[in-house]
């Protein structure tokens, strides 16, 4: 399977650059991969959200909604797969979730996960609107056993012994990272050790927004196999 990560940009409360940009990528490099992911918030950008629920309800897309129709239709047009982090409105329990979904190259969606940990809200802000998944789970795409975490999910212990018991080929890991080039070359190896702890390959891929710069790495066993560094746009292609 062939597995394309974009470090594309994400532009703060503008869904409709940000599906024009997804779009333009998934044109340039459909006939080379199975799947084009993207990274954590992609479809609102990270910084999106305001904190208060009267107004991020409206800018959180629910599951139905036109925005994410959209990317199924161009991931049925362009017959490939297309992952994408996004905030999520469940409109009927009032809550908001950082999440992710996977469509398949037929427009279908074949996966949609909830961040577990908490560090994508103003803590100390929120109120009880604003909610997290609680569970890790392994869905199937062409002939590979996916796993989802997002950014935090991976840093905390008990979240790895639970991703450790699934039976699963590689963990796909978009995240939301804001450190200076100079900062990653230092904080990189803790992300390496980090991702050493699953059983299996590690995908990561990071947003360009405002704050953050980007980038994409395969870790596996340890090491770095392949990266697009942190200040460049672009695919990192990886066979898994």
């Amino acid at each position: 399977m062939r597995v394309a990560l974009a470090s594309a940009l994400s532009i703060d409360n503008d869904i409709e650059k940000n599906i024009n940009t997804l779009k333009t990528v998934v044109s340039e490099h459909k006939n080379q991969v199975d799947l084009i992911c993207f990274g954590e918030a992609f479809l609102q950008g990270f910084d999106a959200l305001s904190w208060y629920y009267d107004r991020d309800k409206n800018i959180a897309s629910a599951l139905d909604s036109k925005p994410i129709e959209y990317i199924k239709t161009i991931a049925k047009e362009n017959k490939v797969g297309i992952g994408f982090g996004f905030f999520e409105v469940d409109e009927t329990e009032n809550s908001i979730y950082c999440a992710y979904m996977i469509v398949d190259y037929l427009g279908k969606s074949i996966n949609h996960f909830r961040r577990v940990s908490t560090g994508w809200k103003e803590v100390d802000i929120v109120d009880h609107h604003y909610k997290e998944g609680n569970q890790f789970h392994v869905f199937k795409y062409q002939d590979k056993k996916i796993t989802l975490a997002l950014c935090g999910d991976l840093w905390c212990e008990g979240n790895i012994n639970k991703i450790n018991s699934l039976d699963k080929d590689f963990i796909l890991w978009p995240l939301h990272i804001d450190y200076t080039l100079d900062q990653w070359q230092k904080e990189k190896v803790d992300y390496i050790n980090q991702s050493s702890k699953v059983n299996v390959p590690v995908l990561m891929v990071n947003n360009i927004s405002q704050t953050s710069y980007g980038g994409a790495y395969h870790f596996n066993k340890n090491e770095i196999i392949d990266s697009l560094e942190l200040g460049r746009s672009g695919v990192l292609i990886v066979d898994v």
